[in-house]
C-alpha cells in the first residue's frame, strides 16, 4: 500500500474525526473533568485568568494552563458546553498527528509517520482520555510535539535556535498545565539520545540555555502575576504537596495495579513493543541512526518505568511516554514492512475484533433498532467485515494495511460505543438530572446559594448566577434557596437564627452524589442575625 503525505494525512484525519468527534459532548462530565471546566467558566465570569477558582475558592492543585485552553475554546466557539470544553483534547491530538505527517525530514518516511500517528491515536488510554477534557491527552500531545520536533531537528541538523526554541515554548506551556512532568519526559529522552551520541555538551550551548530561560520565564511570569490575587504560600504548599505525595508509598496492592495498568494502557500496540529490539530491522539503519534510535529507546524505557514505579502514581501519568513509543514503533515497523512481525497473529486479532464488533452491532440493533446512527454503524461494521474477508483471500496485506485496518476496526468499535453504549451511560447519569431538578424547583428570578460545598462536578450545570458562601452569618434574609450537605445542615440547625427560618428540604440529591446534598427552602421573612 503506497502512501504519500497528503493521502496519509487525509486517512488519519478521517480516522481522528470518526474516533473522537461523534457525540463528543453527549455524556456529562465525569472524573476530574469538572476540576478543569469549572475554573474556565469562572475565568469568563470573573475576568480572573490568573488563579483558578472552584465554588468561590482558589483552586491550587494545578496551574491554570488547561483551564485557559478550555476558556479560549468557549470564547472561539461562543458556547459553553461539554463539546466545546472537550475540544482542546481532540485538537491537540490532531495537532501532534499533523506535526508527525508534515514536519519536514527525511529520517522518517511517510509510512513510519503514518504508523506512528495511528499508534498514538488508538491506544486504549488515548481512546478514553482523548474524548475527555482532562490533562492527559493534551499533555501527551504536547510532549510528543516537543520530543518529535527535537528528534527531527537533530536528525536533520537544523540550527540551534530551530532545535530548541519550539520545544522550549511547548514545554514552558506544558509546565503550566501539569508542572514539571513534561520537562521530565522531554529531558530524559533527549538526554539519553545525546548520551548515546556522546554529545551531552550540547546542553551547555547558548541555544539550549536560552530555551531554558524561556521555559522558566513563562512560569515565573504566571507566578509573579498571582501575587496579590491569592495566598501564594498556600498555593506553593499545595502544588508541592501534589508533587511530592506521588513518591510516598501508600498501598502495595494499588501500586501493583497502577504498574500493570501503565502497560495495559498501551494495548493493542503493546504487542508490537518487542519490535524495538529487532536486530534485523536495526541493521538496516546507518551507525549514527542506530545510536540515535537506541538513545531514544533508552529514554523511553527510563521515563516510562520511572513513572510506572511511582509509589502513589496513576497509570495515566505514563501517557506522555506513548508519543515517543509511537514514533519509535513507526520507525521500526516501516522497515521491511512487507514481512511484518506476527502477521498471522495480527490478522487473527483483527478478525476476532470484527467478530466482537458484529456481535455488539447485532445486540445494539435489537436494543436500539429505531436509531438511524445505530443502523448505519451496524451496516458499516458488516460491510467492513466482508471487505476484510475478501482482502484476506487475496492475501493483500502488508504492515501499512494491517495498521490501517486495525485503526478502522478501532474506529468502528468507537462508533459502536457511541451508538450503543453511550445512551446507556447517559441514562445512568446523576449530575445533569440533579441540576435540572434544582433549577426546575427554583424560580428564575431567585438566586441559588450553596453553603460550604467543597468540589462537586454538578456545579457546572447550575446557573452561572449561583453564589457560594462559607460563613453561616452570610445566610441572611436574601437567601431563600440553599444547597447544603446533610452534615452541614445538621450543624446549621443548631443555630437559632437559621432554625427560625423554618428550613424545608424540597429536593434530595441522588445518594451516589458525594456528601448527600439537599436543596432547602428558607422562610423569606426578615430575620435579624
Amino acid at each position: 500500500m503506497q502512501l504519500n503525505r497528503k493521502k496519509s494525512y487525509l486517512i488519519l484525519v478521517a480516522l481522528w474525526a470518526v474516533i473522537f468527534l461523534p457525540a463528543l459532548g453527549a455524556e456529562g462530565f465525569r472524573g476530574e473533568e469538572g476540576r478543569r471546566v469549572i475554573p474556565a467558566v469562572n475565568m469568563l465570569k470573573t475576568g480572573n485568568w490568573i488563579v483558578p477558582q472552584i465554588a468561590g475558592r482558589d483552586y491550587h492543585n494545578k496551574p491554570p494552563g488547561i483551564n485557559w485552553l478550555i476558556a479560549v475554546s468557549f470564547i472561539i466557539t461562543g458556547h459553553i458546553s461539554e463539546t466545546t470544553a472537550r475540544l482542546p483534547s481532540v485538537i491537540f491530538i490532531l495537532g501532534f498527528v499533523s506535526l508527525l505527517v508534515w514536519l519536514p525530514g527525511k529520517w522518517l518516511d511517510t509510512s513510519a509517520r503514518f504508523i506512528a500517528a495511528i499508534i498514538f491515536m488508538t491506544n486504549i488510554t488515548m481512546l478514553e482520555k482523548g474524548r475527555q477534557i482532562e490533562i492527559e491527552a493534551a499533555l501527551a500531545s504536547m510532549t510528543g510535539m516537543a520530543v518529535f520536533w527535537w528528534l527531527n531537528a537533530r536528525q536533520e541538523k537544523w540550527p540551534q535556535w530551530a532545535l530548541w526554541l519550539v520545544p522550549a515554548v511547548i514545554i514552558g506551556y506544558g509546565m503550566l498545565v501539569k508542572g514539571p512532568f513534561i520537562a521530565f519526559f522531554f529531558y530524559v529522552t533527549i538526554g539519553a539520545v545525546l548520551f548515546r551520541l556522546k554529545q551531552l555538551k550540547q546542553l551547555l550551548r547558548p541555544g539550549h540555555i536560552f530555551a531554558v530561560i524561556i521555559m522558566a520565564a513563562m512560569n515565573i511570569a504566571w507566578l509573579a502575576a498571582t501575587r496579590g490575587k491569592t495566598q501564594t504560600d498556600a498555593m506553593s504548599n499545595m502544588m508541592w504537596h501534589q508533587f511530592i505525595i506521588r513518591f510516598i508509598p501508600e498501598n502495595p496492592q494499588r501500586f501493583a495495579e497502577t504498574f500493570t495498568d501503565s502497560f495495559v494502557n498501551f494495548l493493542p500496540w503493546l504487542l508490537f513493543v518487542p519490535v524495538l529490539w529487532d536486530k534485523k530491522r536495526l541493521c538496516e539503519l546507518e551507525l549514527e541512526q542506530i545510536r540515535f534510535f537506541k538513545g531514544a529507546r533508552l529514554g523511553l524505557i527510563i521515563s516510562f518505568l520511572f513513572i510506572a514505579f511511582l509509589p502513589t502514581g496513576e497509570s495515566r501519568y505514563a501517557m506522555p511516554a506513548f508519543a515517543t513509543a509511537a514514533v519509535l514503533l513507526g520507525w521500526m515497523m516501516s522497515i521491511k514492512r512487507k514481512q511484518p512481525a506476527g502477521d498471522s497473529m495480527w490478522k487473527f486479532i483483527i478478525f476476532a475484533g470484527l467478530l466482537c464488533s458484529c456481535i455488539l452491532a447485532g445486540a445494539g440493533l435489537l436494543r436500539l433498532n429505531t436509531k438511524p446512527f445505530s443502523i448505519f454503524t451496524a451496516l458499516l461494521c458488516f460491510a467492513f467485515t466482508a471487505y476484510l474477508i475478501i482482502a484476506e483471500r487475496k492475501k493483500d496485506f502488508d504492515s501499512i494495511k494491517l495498521f490501517t485496518l486495525t485503526a478502522c476496526l478501532i474506529a468502528i468499535l468507537m462508533l459502536e460505543h457511541v451508538a450503543f453504549i453511550v445512551p446507556i451511560r447517559i441514562s445512568k447519569e446523576l449530575y445533569r438530572p440533579a441540576a435540572k431538578a434544582v433549577t426546575s424547583l427554583v424560580p428564575q428570578q431567585q438566586t441559588i446559594y450553596v453553603f460550604d460545598p467543597g468540589y462537586q462536578t454538578f456545579f457546572f450545570y447550575l446557573p452561572q448566577s449561583t453564589v457560594y458562601i462559607y460563613d453561616p452569618n452570610l445566610i441572611d434574609d436574601k437567601v431563600q434557596y440553599l444547597i447544603v450537605r446533610q452534615v452541614s445542615l445538621d450543624k446549621l440547625g443548631n443555630i437559632d437564627a437559621f432554625a427560625k427560618r423554618n428550613p424545608e428540604i424540597i429536593y434530595e440529591f441522588p445518594g451516589k452524589i458525594q456528601n448527600e446534598f439537599r436543596l432547602i427552602k428558607l422562610d423569606n421573612s426578615r430575620v435579624k442575625w
